[in-house]
């Protein structure tokens, strides 16, 4: 009897992804007892701004009730702090620096793709018999650096999120149910420029604030859809006079679109099980977060600070333990080998082991868990965490420095105990001279291809969005 799963968007030496028993599972799957499955991707969402994740705001009651019925992972690391390396992290189990998929200057000569072979997610599930399709915003997850491998169907534009959620609605009905179904969901709605529509814009906002987000807010609000994705990358740039109330208006105004994002997801989910089934497991996710001047910054470029790698993850459904919360640290570069060996498939060569042992209560040794974004030429940064103990390294232009920061005592990484903890950080660089030396060691076995070049709207997307350079 079949059952559906819903998805909504971890040292040392090379690992293999353990297939083995699944929650409530067997070690062996049949085609006719594969879930269906839906990978939401909810891009640029911190973890914070939900409220089942202690968020004093009711921001986001669709998602909380879904997460009260399942497991919701409390400190779920991403690869990146960008939409396009943490995404390939996730459908291939490797790091950024092992797979090298990364952004690159718009007119780049060389633009890495997914090496052939290294097998994606998507790839894996049809091998095992799913029909698979993906609706996402383009952008930063081209179908020509690896990400449009393993789909039969595909449809890759920007459109407003209700707009898309219906269309999944329409695409749905023609699929039949004599297969097991995959469905890749990403949206950037939760990316600026924070447009959301009525009744949710104005719901947290001062309003009387009447500064220049105001004024920037304003001029793309009452334009066409296909003006103001021109400007999402422009619409958090900073300015010398800028002041606490216009990053809190920025915030708040993040804030009323996660509001509104919840509201759709919550819809999906809805839409996905009438068409699909009501035996569903649904696992949400996010691929980096969001500052608002923690650490003197706006958007997610150029650091891995926490307040851009702690992302949500929840997954819900048939065989899983319903009200659970993970304490332990997992990393999103774990979702693969976790989904693999749920549904009982074949392991596949990766960087990190499934985390289904937490979902059976398993007490399972903490690991170091691993970011990163840039590249190895001219900016690349570097993180770790192990024991609560959080090590950033950055190398600019061959200049190197290092920050270490205690997250027992100092979460939002505001106390850098560089200089006072000389061995510990020796101890963390030399963890992040091994994952370096490791990801040499996967690249040569998997040498990147070669990114067809954009095309000139592919092009104005990136801009749009921000993502200009090489270390964006």
């Amino acid at each position: 009897m079949r059952f559906t799963v819903v998805l909504v968007a971890l040292q040392g030496t090379l690992l293999l992804a353990c297939g083995g028993e699944g929650v409530g599972g067997s070690t062996e799957s049949s085609r006719d007892d594969l879930p269906d499955i839906l990978l939401v991707s909810l891009d640029t969402l911190r973890a914070d701004r939900l409220s089942c994740y202690g968020h004093e705001r009711e921001t986001s009651p669709r998602i909380d009730e879904i997460a009260e019925s399942g497991v919701r992972f409390d400190e779920v690391h991403a690869p990146s702090s960008n939409t396009k390396p943490s995404h390939m992290s996730l459908f291939t189990g490797f790091d950024p620096l092992a797979h090298d998929v990364r952004p690159v200057k718009l007119k780049a000569v060389i633009r890495p793709a997914l090496s052939a072979s290294i097998p994606t997610l998507p790839e894996l599930l049809r091998e095992a018999g799913y029909r698979t399709a993906s609706f996402t915003d383009r952008g930063g997850l081209p179908p020509s650096a690896g990400f449009g491998r393993g789909f039969d169907h595909q449809r890759a534009e920007w459109e407003e999120l209700d707009k898309k959620v219906a269309a999944v609605s329409r695409y749905l009905r023609t699929v039949d149910t004599d297969r097991p179904f995959f469905l890749f969901f990403h949206t950037y709605e939760t990316h600026a420029p924070y447009l959301p529509p009525e009744p949710f814009r104005g719901e947290y906002t001062d309003p009387d604030y009447d500064g220049e987000f105001l004024t920037r807010y304003t001029e793309l609000a009452g334009t066409p859809m296909s003006e103001f994705w021109r400007e999402k990358g422009r619409f958090l740039r900073t300015w010398p006079e800028m002041t606490d109330a216009d990053v809190r208006f920025a915030s708040d105004l993040y804030d009323e679109e996660v509001a509104w994002t919840d509201r759709q997801v919550g819809r999906l989910w809805d839409i996905f099980r009438r068409e699909r089934g009501e035996d569903a497991l649904f696992v949400l996710f996010s691929d980096h977060g969001e500052a608002f001047f923690e650490h003197e910054r706006l958007g997610h470029q150029r650091n891995l600070y926490a307040e851009l790698v702690r992302v949500p993850l929840i997954l819900v459904g048939p065989g899983l333990p319903a009200g659970l919360i993970v304490d332990e640290p997992v990393t999103l570069t774990a979702l693969l080998p976790t989904l693999l060996a749920h549904l009982g498939l074949p392991a596949v060569e990766t960087q990190e082991p499934s985390f289904l042992p937490l979902l059976e209560g398993a007490e399972v040794p903490g690991a170091p868990i691993y970011s990163q974004v840039g590249n190895r030429e001219s900016e690349l940064h570097e993180s770790v965490i192990v024991d609560g103990l959080r090590c950033l390294r950055t190398t600019l232009d061959g200049e190197v420095a290092v920050e270490l920061f205690d997250w027992n005592a100092d979460a939002g990484e505001e106390v850098d105990l560089f200089a006072e903890r000389p061995d510990d950080v020796r101890r963390m660089v030399a963890l992040l001279d091994g994952r370096r030396a490791e990801a040499e060691r996967i690249r040569a076995l998997h040498p990147p291809g070669e990114e067809e070049t954009a095309t000139g709207e592919e092009e104005r997307e990136i801009s749009a969005l921000g993502y200009t350079g090489d270390d964006e």
